[in-house]
């Protein structure tokens, strides 16, 4: 009776494991494709945005029948000017450490002071990291972007599948990156 237990369960754990990786391409694959027609694909809005309702009808039949509209971005008038500051100020060869210095000694807001609460003691602290983030990230061009990065599962032991595996993102090449075919918003650079 336990080997049949064990037999049904294991079966029951590959269907499910099949199911999973088949919700997970249908949905990367629908982002890719929203992307390319500059929908917002949710998410936390990047510092210098905020989001906003347009004039369209949600496309989700339920959600337009309950009122909700289509998001975008658009400029945040305290916190699209510090993007544009960071900008200049990399243009004019500062690094990523000296213009979070320089945010920091300005009194600028900082990612983790502006939109939903973050680590408590990220308020007020501008890292290198965080004006790296905002230099590379395409969609302060007006763009939207999907598929910068991708899940990438390895086995924890190759010798014993039943240890599982390890999930890790990585940034995929340019090339793969799922581009909008027109600006999506207003962008805070060229």
């Amino acid at each position: 009776d336990l080997e049949a237990h064990d037999l049904v369960m294991s079966l029951f754990g590959g269907l499910s494991k099949a199911e999973r990786r088949r919700i997970q391409h249908r949905t990367r694959a629908s982002m890719l494709a929203l992307a390319t027609t500059g929908r917002w694909l949710g998410g936390r809005t990047n510092y210098g945005y905020r989001l906003v309702d347009t004039d369209l009808p949600h496309p989700n039949k339920q959600k337009a029948a309950a009122g909700a509209k289509l998001r975008t971005l658009e400029p945040d008038p305290d916190t699209a000017p510090v993007v544009r500051r960071i900008f200049t100020l990399y243009d004019s060869g500062y690094g990523f450490k000296s213009i979070a210095k320089i945010m920091e000694r300005e009194g600028f807001p900082s990612p983790g002071e502006v939109g939903p609460v973050r680590h408590p003691r990220s308020a007020g602290v501008w890292s290198s990291s965080a004006v790296r983030a905002i230099l590379i990230n395409p969609r302060y061009v007006g763009k939207q972007v999907a598929g910068r990065w991708r899940r990438h599962d390895t086995l924890v032991d190759v010798d014993d599948a039943a240890q599982g595996t390890t999930s890790r993102q990585r940034r995929q090449q340019r090339d793969a990156w799922s581009w909008s075919e027109e600006e999506a918003w207003q962008a805070l650079v060229t």
